[in-house]
């Protein structure tokens, strides 16, 4: 489509509104994380409980799913946000944001 040519908004699609202008709808993110020496793990609860502890409103976070796979964690966030890669931003600095405030974490690191 050419540049000077806007596409229509989707009539009654799940994030357009009435404007034609696109909301916030929910997303979901995956991150991985993981402790430096795997004797620094924990369980996934206490993560689940990390993160929801530094995460704010504008975070748009919604849901949260943590998984024990090997010595990572993988986690799932269900976010309000206005696109997929904004989704995974906002996780990332979520989880970022944990680990740095979080001794126990402090060895952790984003895989």
């Amino acid at each position: 489509m050419p540049e000077n040519e806007r596409r229509p908004p989707r009539t009654g699609s799940a994030g357009a509104a009435p404007d034609g202008q696109w909301q916030r709808q929910m997303m979901m993110a995956v991150a991985w994380v993981g402790p430096l020496v795997s004797t620094l793990a924990l369980p996934p609860e206490e993560l689940t409980d990390f993160l929801w502890r530094h995460a704010t409103d504008d975070d748009g976070l919604q849901h949260l799913r943590v998984r024990s796979v090997q010595d990572e964690m993988m986690i799932f966030g269900f976010l309000m946000a206005d696109s997929e890669p904004q989704a995974r931003t906002i996780l990332r600095n979520l989880t970022r944001k944990t680990i740095s405030n979080e001794p126990r974490l402090w060895l952790w690191r984003i895989v």
